[in-house]
């Protein structure tokens, strides 16, 4: 049997994954393969104002970032 992983090692045909953690993998994936389709914000402060939750990837110019705060 062979499985494809993501990030964290999660096997991405799991049928036990909640549906939301699958599509925030899907989007990192995404992310990390385009970077320009992520907001760019100056710091945690300004991606909070812009709808960033705690834990999802922002960018600061040419630098990926993850909200911390």
């Amino acid at each position: 049997m062979s499985s494809s992983y993501e990030v964290g090692l999660i096997p991405t045909d799991s049928k036990s994954m909640p549906a939301f953690l699958s599509e925030e993998l899907q989007r990192i994936s995404a992310a990390m393969l385009r970077p320009e389709l992520l907001q760019n914000f100056a710091n945690d402060a300004a991606a909070a104002t812009g709808g960033i939750r705690v834990g999802e990837l922002y960018r600061n110019g040419s630098v990926v970032m993850v909200r911390v705060a």
